[in-house]
């Protein structure tokens, strides 16, 4: 019987228990994204000659797969991200606004209370017009 590979085994050089990490946090959600694609293409292969439409689905499935697998293999090898995948570039915009706040905040606090102020009252104004639409 095969012994099934762990993450460890295929990629060593990734500190999978750096949980704090937010580079090991994004490897572990392209490991388990590559999982379940790939689980949902078993699925898929199996429905297809009587589910042609599903063909589709099954090549989004096989390049985000593809995708997860080229980014970790990369950041096993060089610890960096190639920044192709969707997980991945949210992560990466989500880096730069944080940076452009801290930045904000350093050299223009007035602009970044500005800013927060501005989020808050958005937000509010969304809340109280979702609330308003239950009733």
């Amino acid at each position: 019987m095969l012994k099934k590979k762990t993450k460890q085994d295929e990629f060593p050089a990734i500190n999978w228990s750096d949980n704090s990490n937010p580079d090991i946090q994004t490897c572990i959600l392209l490991y388990d994204e590559r999982v379940n694609t790939w689980h949902r293409m078993r699925e898929i292969d199996v429905l297809l000659d009587e589910h042609p439409e599903l063909s589709l689905e099954m090549v989004e499935m096989d390049n985000r797969n593809r995708m997860a697998q080229k980014e970790l293999s990369l950041y096993n090898d060089h610890k960096t991200f190639l920044y192709k995948h969707p997980i991945v570039e949210q992560r990466k915009q989500y880096d730069d606004q944080l940076a452009e706040l801290y930045e904000m905040k350093r050299t223009n606090p007035d602009a970044f209370l500005k800013e927060i102020t501005n989020v808050t009252q958005n937000i509010r104004r969304i809340k109280s017009n979702i609330n308003k639409k239950k009733v």
